[in-house]
C-alpha cells in the first residue's frame, strides 16, 4: 500500500473516532434525561479496557517546561492534545512536510552539525508522527533526537534528555513493549529526580504517570494506585485548584484501577471529578475526553445505551464490534 493510501486510511480513522465520539456524547446526554444515573452507574458488569475510549488525545503534565529548549517541545505537546481534529481537517501530513522541509534547512544551515533547534524539530516530528499512529517513524526520530542530545549535552543529566527518553517511553509504551518502556521512563524519572530533587515538577509527574500506565497493563494495580497518586500529588501542587488537562487524565486513570481492583465506589468518585474538570477545561465542545469518561460511567447501562442510540437515530446500525464493547 503506497503513503498516499495509508494516509487517506489514517484520515478516515480519525474521521470515523470523531463521528463515533459526538455519537457517545449525544446518546449519553440523553442518557442522562431520562435515567436517574446515581442509581444504576458502576455496577460490576463493564467491558475490559479500551484504548479507543481511555482518553485518546490526553498529554499529561506537558504544560510546563523543563528547559529553555524544552519550552517549545511542551507547546508540541499541548497542541498534540487536539491532534484528531487536525487529522479530520487534513492537517497532519501538511505539519509532517512543514516540519520535514524545517528539518532540512536546519541541517543545511548548520552545516549537518547538532544543534538545538534542529533537536526541537526532531522532537516535534517524533510526537506528530506518534499521534498519528506512525510508532516506527516516531521511535527512529525520538532516538535520533536522544543520539544528538547526548552529544549537546555529554554525560550530564539534563532536562532535555529527560524529556526525550519519556517521549521513547511513551512510543514503546503505545506499541505494547513495556518492558523497554519501562527502562526508558525509569531513566527519565531518576534523571529529573536528579536535577529537580524533592521539588515538585511537571516532569516527574508525566513520567510517574506513565509508569502506572505500564504498572497497569502488566496487572500490577496496586503499584499502577501508587504512581498516580504520586503523579497526581505533584500535579495539584503544581497547578493548586486550578482545573489541567494532566489532573483531568490521572483522576481518569486512577477510576479505570479502582474499577479494576473492585473498589467501585472509589472508581466512581474519580470518574465523577475527571468528568467535571473535562467539561470545566472543553466547555461545550464535544471532545473525546468527555466520551471516554462518560462511556467509563455508562459501561454498566451498555444494552440500554446502545438500545437508545439506535432509538434516536443515533447509529446507523448496532454492529458486532459494538455490541461486544458493551458486553452484550
Amino acid at each position: 500500500m503506497d503513503m498516499a493510501t495509508l494516509n487517506v486510511a489514517k484520515l478516515d480513522r480519525h474521521q470515523r473516532w470523531r463521528s463515533a465520539c459526538a455519537q457517545i456524547l449525544r446518546a449519553t446526554r440523553k442518557a442522562e434525561e431520562l435515567l436517574l444515573l446515581q442509581d444504576f452507574l458502576l455496577v460490576e458488569v463493564c467491558p475490559e479496557e479500551s484504548d479507543v475510549f481511555t482518553h485518546p488525545t490526553a498529554q499529561p503534565h506537558t504544560a510546563e517546561t523543563w528547559s529553555k529548549t524544552e519550552e517549545t517541545r511542551a507547546q508540541t505537546d499541548a497542541d498534540a492534545s487536539n491532534l484528531p481534529e487536525n487529522i479530520a481537517a487534513g492537517e497532519t501530513e501538511k505539519q509532517m512536510q512543514t516540519l520535514e522541509h524545517q528539518l532540512l534547512e536546519l541541517q543545511s544551515t548548520h552545516k549537518d552539525q547538532d544543534h538545538p533547534e534542529i533537536a526541537t524539530i526532531l522532537h516535534e516530528l517524533g510526537q506528530v508522527s506518534q499521534q498519528a499512529g506512525d510508532l516506527q517513524q516516531a521511535e527512529q526520530h525520538f532516538g535520533e533526537l536522544l543520539t544528538m542530545d547526548r552529544s549537546l549535552h555529554g554525560d550530564r543529566d539534563h532536562p532535555d534528555i529527560a524529556a526525550t527518553l519519556l517521549g521513547l517511553g511513551q512510543v514503546s509504551l503505545q506499541a505494547g513493549d513495556l518492558q523497554q518502556a519501562k527502562q526508558h521512563f525509569d531513566e527519565s524519572l531518576r534523571m529529573a529526580r536528579s536535577l529537580h530533587g524533592d521539588r515538585d515538577h511537571p516532569g516527574i509527574a508525566a513520567t510517574l504517570h506513565a509508569l502506572g500506565q505500564v504498572s497497569q497493563q502488566a496487572g500490577d494495580l496496586q503499584q499502577a494506585k501508587q504512581h498516580f497518586v504520586e503523579s497526581l500529588r505533584k500535579a495539584r501542587s503544581l497547578h493548586g485548584d486550578r482545573d489541567h488537562p494532566g489532573i483531568a487524565a490521572t483522576l481518569h486513570a486512577l477510576g479505570q484501577v479502582s474499577r479494576q481492583a473492585g473498589d467501585l465506589q472509589q472508581a466512581k468518585q474519580y470518574f465523577d471529578e475527571s468528568l467535571r474538570m473535562e467539561r470545566s477545561l472543553h466547555g461545550d465542545r464535544d471532545h473525546p475526553d468527555i466520551a471516554a469518561t462518560l462511556l467509563k460511567l455508562l459501561c454498566p447501562l451498555g444494552g440500554f445505551v446502545v438500545a437508545l442510540m439506535i432509538w434516536h437515530g443515533l447509529f446507523p446500525l448496532a454492529t458486532g464490534a459494538t455490541l461486544r464493547l458493551f458486553e452484550l
